[in-house]
């Protein structure tokens, strides 16, 4: 499968949110929550060693940061904000 090039084009930080904001957890984005929730639930209930500890907050952490992109691109398309990214020419 061809991977498609794509370069970042938002000039201006987003706004930052100054209401409550309702956001619909898609099927792609609630697989991903309920990762993270699993995650976090290995890295504290962890018995073994410091390597494995640190292993499973590492993981957990990179499901975590997946997530809030997810979030976030929802809640930009929610508010009608334009699209980050473009095909790199």
């Amino acid at each position: 499968m061809a991977t498609i090039s794509r370069k970042y084009i938002r000039t201006e930080p987003p706004v930052l949110l100054a209401e409550p904001l309702a956001v619909h957890l898609d099927r792609s984005t609630m697989g991903l929550l309920n990762d993270y929730r699993q995650a976090q639930h290995a890295w504290l209930a962890c018995t073994g060693d410091a390597d494995e500890r640190t292993r499973l907050r590492e993981v957990m952490e990179r499901v975590g940061a997946l997530l809030a992109l997810y979030v976030a691109n929802q809640a930009a398309h929610q508010m009608g904000e334009p699209i980050d990214w473009a095909a790199d020419e």
